[in-house]
C-alpha cells in the first residue's frame, strides 16, 4: 500500500503540498479545477490515494484497468475511505477525484456501506486491518534490521528484538533452531 509514496515519506507529501499551497504550483489551482480536478488532492498531498491512483489509472501503452487487481485487493489498500474534501485539512484520505466514481463502483460491488449522509465516506474493507497489521510488523522489522546495518545495535540484540515477536513454545523452538 506505500506504493504510492513519494521519497522521504511523510516529508516528501508535505513538500509536494507545500509546493501547490504556497510554491509555484499555486498558478496551476485554476486550471485543475477547470479540468474538474480537486485542489485539496494537491495541497493536502496524500500516498495511499496515489497508490490508488497508480494501480487503478491506464498509463499510456498500457493495459485498460491499469493493474487488474481484483476489488478487494484494491479495497484492501484504501485505508482511508474518503475523499480530500472530507479530510478536514489532514492529508489523510484514500483516494483522488479522479478515482472518485471507481471506488465507488468498488465499494458498491463489495457492499461497503456508506457512513452517514455523504456518498464519497465508506467504513473500511475488513482486508485494510490486516494489510495495516502487516505494514507495522515490516516497519519494526525494517527498523530493527537497520540499526543493525547502521552498528547502532548488536547482533545479540537483534535477534533479542527478533524473538520478541514470538511466544512461549514458538520462542523456543527458534532459540534452539
Amino acid at each position: 500500500h506505500d506504493l504510492g509514496n513519494p521519497p522521504f515519506g511523510h516529508s516528501g507529501e508535505k513538500a509536494i503540498s507545500t509546493f501547490f499551497s504556497e510554491g509555484k504550483g499555486q498558478a496551476l489551482q485554476q486550471q485543475v479545477e477547470a479540468e474538474g480536478g480537486r485542489w485539496t488532492d494537491f495541497t493536502c498531498f496524500e500516498g495511499n490515494a496515489n497508490a490508488v491512483r497508480l494501480l487503478m489509472h491506464q498509463f499510456k501503452g498500457r493495459r485498460k484497468g491499469g493493474f487488474a487487481l481484483t476489488y478487494s485487493t484494491l479495497a484492501s489498500i484504501v485505508k482511508y475511505p474518503y475523499s480530500s474534501e472530507l479530510s478536514g485539512g489532514k492529508n489523510k484520505f484514500g483516494f483522488f477525484a479522479s478515482e472518485e466514481d471507481d471506488y465507488r463502483i468498488i465499494a458498491d460491488e463489495l457492499g461497503i456501506p456508506c457512513l452517514g449522509e455523504d456518498p464519497v465516506c465508506y467504513t473500511r474493507h475488513p482486508l485494510v486491518y490486516l494489510v495495516e497489521a502487516a505494514d507495522d510488523i515490516c516497519y519494526q522489522i525494517m527498523d530493527i534490521e537497520d540499526a543493525h546495518k547502521l552498528h547502532l545495535i548488536s547482533t545479540e540484540k537483534a535477534k533479542e528484538l527478533f524473538l520478541n515477536f514470538f511466544e512461549g513454545e514458538r520462542r523456543q523452538r527458534r532459540i534452539n533452531n
